[in-house]
């Protein structure tokens, strides 16, 4: 998880938050105590949007799922094939896998990640003030 400069608020207990994210404690803090005050709820949470951020690291998988294919295609034959890959080439594999799965994700926004935690999550009692 990558932690934001957003904030979310939850009502009445610490697993409710909506998924609203705000500019700053201040302003979810805000929202949170108006609209708990409207519905009558004592209790609101307040914390710091942490949202996933895939990481790619699968180049080692691919080259041995790729070895596999050689293999069952040419047999003995391909027996040393990508065998000497050095970490820094596999690294390089990975940078651009990622950049491809971003672009990817970026063309079809239906499959970014719409899930996040919550971090130094606060309860605060409504009052008559923020």
């Amino acid at each position: 998880m990558e932690t934001t400069n957003k904030w979310a608020y939850a009502l009445g207990d610490e697993e409710s938050y909506n998924g609203i994210f705000f500019d700053s404690k201040d302003d979810a803090l805000g929202e949170a105590m108006y609209v708990a005050r409207k519905l009558d709820i004592p209790t609101v949470w307040v914390g710091q949007v942490e949202m996933y951020q895939p990481v790619i690291s699968i180049a080692e998988e691919l080259i041995y799922q790729l070895q596999d294919q050689a293999y069952e295609e040419a047999g003995e034959y391909s027996t040393g094939w990508l065998d000497d890959v050095t970490e820094d080439d596999e690294n390089e594999l990975n940078g651009v896998i990622e950049k491809c799965f971003f672009e990817w994700l970026e063309a079809h926004p239906e499959y970014r990640p719409q899930f996040f935690t919550i971090t130094g999550s606060k309860a605060y009692e409504v009052g008559e003030g923020k």
